[in-house]
Parts: structure tokens; sequence; C-alpha cells
């Protein structure tokens, strides 16, 4: 009877880390995880180059947890450029938080058979609210208005919003491209 290992993942963690405990649990019982702790995506570059990959092994994917501008890894682009040339020929899904991938290389990916996937409607309401706030700020000059509050010696300038902030009721708002928001 031969045993079958776990899936080996590489973990791409961040500082503040939420995790659901039972999917914790269930990630950690159903899968080997090779946590991601490079200074440098030169120094993971140099532990694929290593005879079966090194400390990173055979893995069967990837999986950054986090959006792409969390710490601490904010600046380490391994799904483009060489680093992603350099992911073992083993591995067959990279997961990612988040609506974007603008840094990843997805033709390059595809190519290799590997499936990407993110989470683009991961944050879409929070997106249309802000999208909101950004358009009344425009006619209500919010953004100044604060500003005045909040730096001292400066709540009086705030006077001149009254000549030139508009109404929005009655306007008339085209939207383009807003996609699944």
């Amino acid at each position: 009877m031969t045993i079958k290992s776990k899936p080996s993942v590489l973990y791409i963690p961040w500082d503040n880390p939420v995790h659901d405990d039972d999917a914790w649990k269930t990630l950690n019982d159903n899968f080997a995880l090779v946590v991601y702790d490079f200074n440098t995506v030169d120094e993971y570059m140099e532990e694929l180059k290593k005879p079966n990959h090194g400390k990173i092994g055979h893995i069967d994917a990837i999986c950054r947890s986090t959006w792409l501008k969390s710490s601490p890894y904010i600046h380490h682009y391994i799904l483009r450029d060489e680093a992603v040339q350099l992911i073992p020929d083993s591995c067959k899904i990279i997961t990612q938080s988040g609506h974007g991938y603008d840094i990843v290389d997805v033709d390059y990916l595809t190519s290799r058979g590997i499936v990407f996937c993110n989470s683009p409607n991961s944050c879409s309401r929070a997106t249309a609210d802000v999208g909101v706030y950004l358009i009344l700020s425009a006619f209500r000059y919010l953004t100044f208005a604060e500003h005045c509050l909040r730096t001292p010696g400066e709540y009086y300038d705030s006077q001149i919003i009254s000549n030139i902030a508009e109404d929005p009721n009655g306007k008339t708002l085209g939207i383009i491209g807003l996609g699944d928001i």
C-alpha cells in the first residue's frame, strides 16, 4: 500500500493574519504548507534555482492569502518577470486574494498550464461606497472641508465652500466601466 503525501503549498502570509479557525485547520490538515519567508524576491529566486527547488521543493500550489498591497511582502512580485519562470513544473494552481492581477503574468501561467485564481468580488461593495463618497466629495469639496476642520487655524478657510460647492440633487451622472460594482 502506497501512502500519498499531502499536496504541498507555498503559503505567502501577511503581518495581520485573519483566518477562520476551522478553515485554517482544514488547510493544515489537508496540505503541507511551506511558508514564504524570504527577505527579497532575489533570495526567493535563488532558493528556486537550488536542486529540487531548495526548501520550497516541488510545490503543487501557491497561496497568497492577502491582497497585493499587504506587508511584509508588499513589493515581492513573484508572479511576473524572471520569478514566475522559476515556479516548479509541479505547481498547478495559484490563488491570490483581491481584485487585481496586474502584477501577475497570467498569459505565462496559462501557457504553463497553471490556473490562476483571484477573488474579484471581494470588495466590490466597499469600492462602490468609496465611489459614491468621491462623487459627493467632488460636488461638496469634502476633502478640502475636512482639511480645514482638522488643520489648526484653518477652520474658517472653509467658508469659500459655500460659494463654490454644488448640490448634486437633480444632476445626471454618467457611469462608464464599473465592472461588477
